[in-house]
């Protein structure tokens, strides 16, 4: 399963370094650069590693805004 936040972060660390990381790697990078999304990226790595994380749609809002801000970041 491909989680939003991941693809953002992922992105913006393609357009940010010139590299393809992994979508692990992706979430800590989005934790990282988006202090203010790292509670969803942090989500979204706990549950590629299996872990019983369960989304719903409230958490379509903080996901569209980070997309915005990797947009407006790059």
């Amino acid at each position: 399963m491909i989680l939003p936040a991941e693809v953002a972060a992922r992105l913006h660390a393609l357009l940010a370094t010139g590299k393809i990381i992994s979508k692990t790697a992706a979430g800590h990078h989005g934790a990282a650069e988006f202090l203010s999304y790292a509670d969803l990226c942090t989500r979204a790595i706990n549950h590629r590693a299996g872990h019983p994380i369960t989304f719903t749609v409230a958490d379509a809002v903080p996901t569209v805004a980070l997309g915005r801000r990797v947009v407006v970041a790059t």
